[in-house]
């Protein structure tokens, strides 16, 4: 009898812990940008080709629409033209819909730069909602290429936050 109480109080807090109480779910989606043709030039790092994934995570209201996005770089397999590893470091949150159309037009965005993805312009399009947030917070930390010794850093760190009268709480930058 013991061991049925604690068998069911163990689903009780594992069930609890795995829910979401605010009807939200989350889609996780990998998403392979591939630099193609003799790559992209990048000041101090040389051409660069190969391939990196970005990790996306989409928080879904109960209506099916994105409440925010959060991403990072990961599993790269980039090399100069020399042969010299790369190394891509990026990860943001967006919640307000700042960066929202840029995820979902990737191709668009990167026009005339030899890069694509491997999934379409639009893919986020079932997800977003017809009137973006008027409330919600962007944050950006670091954008770093890096290969050995050399690190072309674009990173810093941004943050807005617009309340739900829309205006801006927070509106910082920081080189």
């Amino acid at each position: 009898m013991k061991t049925l109480r604690f068998l069911a109080l163990v689903f009780v807090i594992a069930f609890s812990l795995c829910s979401n109480s605010r009807g939200q779910r989350v889609i996780q989606k990998d998403i392979v940008a591939t630099l193609y043709d003799g790559g992209i030039y990048y000041e101090g790092i040389g051409y660069v080709t190969g391939t990196y994934v970005y990790h996306f995570v989409l928080q879904v209201s109960k209506d099916g629409f994105i409440t925010g996005i959060h991403w990072n770089a990961k599993d790269w397999d980039l090399h100069t033209s020399e042969g010299e590893w790369v190394k891509i470091i990026d990860a943001g949150h967006d919640s307000y819909g700042l960066f929202w159309d840029f995820w979902n037009n990737k191709d668009v965005y990167n026009t005339g730069y030899n890069i694509s993805y491997d999934v379409p312009d639009g893919w986020l399009n079932e997800w977003l909602p017809s009137v973006f947030p008027e409330e919600g917070s962007f944050v950006d930390m670091s954008c770093k290429i890096m290969k050995k010794g050399k690190i072309l850093d674009w990173s810093f760190m941004m943050q807005v936050h617009m309340n739900a009268n829309g205006t801006a709480t927070v509106n910082f930058v920081k080189p």
